[in-house]
């Protein structure tokens, strides 16, 4: 078996070992959120809704989105009447509202009412236009969005190919599968 083919093997295993370990996870979110109680119905939501992105208020009072690459929004604060502040300068609301399904759900609103949109890149929120009766299949269980986490049941958590870190789990496989194929030798 040639160096490369070896090396390759190695990388591969590498790769696959760490992505499927959910401890290693990049974003993986470890601290306890707020679970929020709406006073005119029956609903209790540990998630908040914008426009294009779900999060979580952590218990240090800092936003955090859980859809896709869990990130803690750093710059975030939200005080004791769910006002949010980013960098210290008013940035919405929390609060209840209807959404397009007719369901009392958890919204980040600007300070306009419309819903906030969450920059993939920055976390900066922006006005989206839309109002929170436009979000559909808006979500209320945190534990749909946190895996492996302590205060989730298990029966929630995936299988752990389908968890954190598989994607860069795959996207190195796909990167070092080169180096396992049988290249011909020189004569």
């Amino acid at each position: 078996m040639s160096c490369h083919r070896v090396v390759g093997w190695l990388a591969l295993a590498l790769a696959v070992a760490i992505g499927l370990d959910a401890s290693v996870a990049l974003g993986q979110i470890d601290e306890s959120w707020y679970v929020f109680l709406d006073s005119e119905s029956d609903s209790e939501c540990g998630v908040i809704n914008t426009a294009n992105a779900e999060l979580v208020l952590l218990e240090s009072d800092q936003l955090a989105v859980v859809s896709g690459l869990d990130t803690v929004l750093e710059d975030s604060f939200v005080n004791e009447d769910d006002e949010v502040f980013i960098d210290g300068e008013p940035a919405g609301y929390l609060e209840f509202l209807t959404d397009g399904d007719g369901y009392r759900s958890m919204f980040w609103t600007t300070l306009t009412g419309n819903m906030v949109e969450v920059d993939a890149f920055t976390g900066q929120p922006s006005d989206s236009g839309l109002l929170p009766g436009d979000r559909i299949n808006a979500g209320c269980d945190a534990c749909a969005f946190i895996e492996n986490h302590a205060d989730c049941p298990e029966s929630v958590a995936l299988v752990p190919f389908c968890g954190a870190g598989t994607t860069g789990a795959l996207s190195a496989a796909f990167l070092f599968a080169p180096l396992l194929v049988r290249r011909p030798g020189r004569r």
